[in-house]
């Protein structure tokens, strides 16, 4: 089958699966040399686009494997727009609006019922109550008696021990880690091919093991979660995260506590 009808006819996955057979490589070969796990390549050949992240990465991991078989990223991109494109949506029927039912109006049979309350309560004051005096004297000491009632302490959340003192020292983003210390640190990294970046955290002020969060944000959105241990009252530790080259913008990375307190962040730009 000729290339050009291979676009025609199959969808992303099968042009690739197709080029890859007729080439004679197999899929932990084409892993090693872009870097991609091979469980991403045979979703994307099955067309599998749930066990896939985010459309972002996905358009990265195609552009990659388009470049080694020598295909066209852009024409390969295309069609997985139009695969993942969805189904025009049913036309719904909206139901017809509800009549409006006439309001019936209680307002002056309630008005004569209480004023008619209001003249039997006097009547009762005047002639067999009890005098107005000692009504007044009565009111006087339930409201003192409620003044004296101390309202009931609110709960206050405890903050366990060894949580409230910890921070950060020292927060960096570089390109690799060395005898546990960053190498290269910076706030702009120029990237020509996919590489890996790491984000270096000293945190003292730890009386207990805990654990902290790395989350990193591409745009504003979050990219990855990474979860790390801190054993020690001084701890270095660091998480490490794949950058695409052409993922270029604002990137940030925040480090929460174990009590999801913000510790620490830092912002980083892709060029």
């Amino acid at each position: 089958m000729r290339l050009w009808h291979v676009f025609f006819v199959a969808s992303t996955g099968e042009i690739l699966k197709k080029v890859r057979e007729g080439r004679g490589l197999d899929l932990k070969t084409i892993s090693a040399e872009i870097k991609v796990s091979t469980r991403y390549l045979k979703a994307i050949e099955e067309g599998n686009w749930n066990a896939l992240p985010a459309p972002a990465y996905v358009k990265g991991y195609l552009r990659l494997y388009a470049n080694y078989l020598g295909l066209s990223p852009e024409k390969i991109i295309a069609q997985y727009e139009k695969d993942i494109k969805p189904h025009d949506e049913k036309k719904v029927k909206l139901p017809k609006k509800a009549k409006k039912k006439r309001k019936i109006h209680y307002k002056y049979p309630i008005f004569i019922f209480c004023f008619f309350l209001l003249i039997m309560w006097l009547f009762w004051t005047v002639f067999w109550g009890v005098p107005t005096n000692e009504i007044s004297k009565k009111t006087i000491n339930l409201k003192q008696k409620k003044s004296l009632v101390s309202p009931k302490a609110s709960k206050v959340k405890k903050i366990p021990k060894g949580v409230s003192s910890v921070k950060v020292r020292r927060i960096c983003i570089c390109r690799n880690i060395k005898d546990r210390e960053p190498v290269a640190p910076a706030t702009i990294f120029k990237l020509k091919k996919t590489t890996y970046l790491y984000c270096f955290t000293e945190v003292i002020g730890a009386k207990r093991p805990i654990k902290i969060k790395h989350i990193w944000f591409y745009k504003g959105k979050p990219a990855m979660t990474t979860i790390l241990p801190v054993k020690g009252k001084r701890w270095r530790t660091w998480s490490k995260k794949i950058v695409f080259f052409d993922l270029k913008g604002e990137w940030e990375v925040k480090v929460l506590g174990p009590e999801k307190q913000i510790l620490a962040k830092i912002k980083f730009r892709v060029e």
